[in-house]
């Protein structure tokens, strides 16, 4: 099991994010929202990242941890909806091919939502800290962010 509470992570988390605000034009909403479970929990922040000049909603949910030797990460960045999902297709594909520590879904469910999303497994705080910071640094790189903006601009009409 992983010796690590509820309060331990939404410190690591917090600080994290405040830490790659500093160095990457990110702007996050602290503190944090936060939905507690026995065997995890569901932290959330609004994000402007500069560069796109928007605003997302940012989600860390994390599983398990109390009865394994991993906790369970899925990570989320809520972009928008679009109206003409078909349009968009070849775009997700490229960005797809350009992103290193996630993936671009367009989740027919919820109002052909799209959101860049990644799952994995950690072993320590540490490890939590580096995910995140890698996720969201993937989001801003020179390969990525034309694709992003295409995006955003479909989503935006």
């Amino acid at each position: 099991m992983i010796g690590i509470n509820h309060n331990e992570i939404e410190q690591e988390v917090t600080a994290t994010l405040r830490a790659i605000a500093v160095d990457n034009d990110f702007e996050f909403e602290l503190p944090l929202d936060i939905n507690a479970k026995t065997l995890g929990m569901t932290l959330g922040v609004p994000v402007v990242i500069s560069l796109y000049n928007e605003a997302f909603y940012y989600q860390i949910t994390i599983s398990d941890y109390r009865r394994s030797n991993f906790m369970q990460v899925s990570m989320r960045l809520f972009m928008g909806e679009v109206a003409e999902p078909k349009k968009i297709y070849p775009l997700i594909n490229k960005l797809n091919t350009k992103l290193l520590y996630a993936k671009i879904v367009l989740n027919e469910e919820e109002n052909q939502a799209i959101i860049i999303e990644h799952d994995f497994n950690v072993a320590s705080a540490e490890q939590l800290s580096e995910s995140i910071y890698d996720f969201l640094v993937d989001l801003v790189d020179d390969d990525v962010s034309p694709l992003i903006e295409e995006i955003l601009r479909e989503i935006g009409d």
